[in-house]
């Protein structure tokens, strides 16, 4: 659950969106069914499925078949994802002049030299050309202007009060089940799995298990071994924003509701928690800015799942 959500956070701060998940070049596979999703009438094929799932590295052991699948329904989702903000920025944003993006990845190859590489090795590296870099860095520009030209001052410093608690770094230790509803799931479906994890809930409540046994049998998140243990992680970033509001509510030893996002019905248990240091609005204000503006690409690009005509072929 936290892989997905950091991992296209990450693509796309480093400059990747819509362009390192793009295989054009890679032959068909028959892995995978040729097209395995279409969004708004647009295709991912399998040769792109089986390349993020190369890119995301071999697992260290054998895993079982339903940890492999939901695995490529999170790659899946990370393809969708990806898709949805290149339609967005496409459609909804103002073209960056040419001479800037050339500009933009020139830097960006001196920054390789200074570290050995070429841009042929890094593009060789994340498996794309050097004409979907560039289209890269000029989805990015785009982006950042648009981000740039909707968030006001009044909004990052509403920002920051609303998040003291990741600027002053208080962490809690947190536990997480959860049951996931991939894309296509009914309405019916989500009912049964909220019902079951009330009754999980009610389980614990009682002392007739712990919340640790609890997620070893039922969670399907990759820390359902450890059972459910997060570690202790901070306000922001680490979890899907209404988990994370409902985390850092609990006290240590409380339990949350049974609470649905997107991704699937939670049960969250807070077990610790650090207070790190105050912060000062000034000194950290251009850091409240960039979280703000991370912040309102995420509720872009929920906005966009909402609203997609999203047809997911994966068996």
């Amino acid at each position: 659950m936290v892989i997905r959500r950091v991992v296209f956070k990450i693509a796309f701060a480093m400059g990747l969106v819509g362009a390192s998940f793009s295989f054009s070049q890679t032959p068909q596979t028959a892995k995978y069914p040729q097209v395995v999703a279409q969004i708004n009438g647009e295709q991912i094929t399998g040769a792109e499925l089986e390349n993020v799932l190369k890119m995301m590295g071999p697992s260290p052991i054998q895993v079982p078949a339903n940890t492999k699948r939901q695995m490529e329904r999170d790659a899946l989702a990370m393809l969708i994802d990806d898709m949805l903000m290149q339609q967005f920025i496409r459609q909804s944003t103002t073209a960056v002049p040419e001479e800037v993006v050339t500009q933009k990845v020139t830097d960006f190859s001196n920054d390789l030299r200074k570290q050995g590489k070429s841009l042929q090795d890094f593009c060789k590296e994340t498996m794309q050309t050097e004409a979907q870099l560039k289209r890269t860095f000029r989805l990015k520009l785009q982006w950042a202007n648009f981000a740039a030209s909707k968030i006001t001052e009044e909004q990052v410093q509403n920002y920051y009060i609303q998040n003291k608690d990741f600027f002053d770094n208080n962490t809690i230790n947190v536990s997480l089940i959860i049951m996931r509803t991939p894309p296509g799931t009914s309405a019916g479906e989500r009912a049964k799995l909220k019902d079951t994890m009330g009754q999980v809930k009610a389980v614990i409540a009682s002392g007739k298990m712990d919340f640790a046994t609890a997620a070893k049998t039922y969670s399907q998140d990759p820390s359902g071994p450890q059972g459910g243990n997060l570690g202790f992680i901070p306000r922001k970033f680490a979890l899907e924003e209404p988990l994370a509001v409902a985390a850092f509510r609990l006290t240590p030893g409380q339990m949350s509701d049974v609470l649905e996002t997107e991704m699937g019905i939670h049960l969250i248990r807070v077990n610790d928690r650090k207070q790190g240091q105050p912060s000062d609005f000034k000194k950290v204000k251009e850091d409240v800015r960039e979280f703000c503006s991370e912040e309102f690409f995420q509720e872009t690009l929920a906005r966009q799942r909402k609203a997609a005509r999203i047809q997911v072929l994966l068996p």
